[in-house]
């Protein structure tokens, strides 16, 4: 969109909220837009949707199973309320963290 954008309109857009600091980049910011991931870039525009909805469907499954889990513990009326767990963060890694998973 801001690539294909009318310049002039861009400039006074841009010259208002910025208070006349960049109103006369517009041309440039335009210009450098055509190159981004939004207009020429059909593929990795297509590829970060995809992303962006298997981010979203596996945060839906997450909450399905940590409300299952939930419902479970209600259920038997465990006394356990957090999980300790320890992280390392890579390979070779010897910096561990230990983290409470409440229930």
């Amino acid at each position: 969109m801001l690539a294909s954008s009318n310049l002039t309109h861009l400039k006074a857009l841009l010259a208002d909220a910025s208070k006349g600091r960049y109103g006369r980049k517009a041309n440039v910011i335009r210009e450098t837009a055509k190159s981004s991931i939004g207009s020429l870039m059909h593929a990795k525009s297509m590829e970060l949707r995809q992303t962006i909805h298997r981010i979203d469907t596996l945060t839906s499954d997450i909450k399905e199973v940590e409300q299952s889990i939930q419902k479970i513990m209600d259920e038997c009326g465990s006394p356990i309320t957090t999980i300790r767990h320890q992280v390392s963060y890579g390979r070779n890694d010897s910096s561990r963290d230990w983290r409470l998973y409440t229930l």
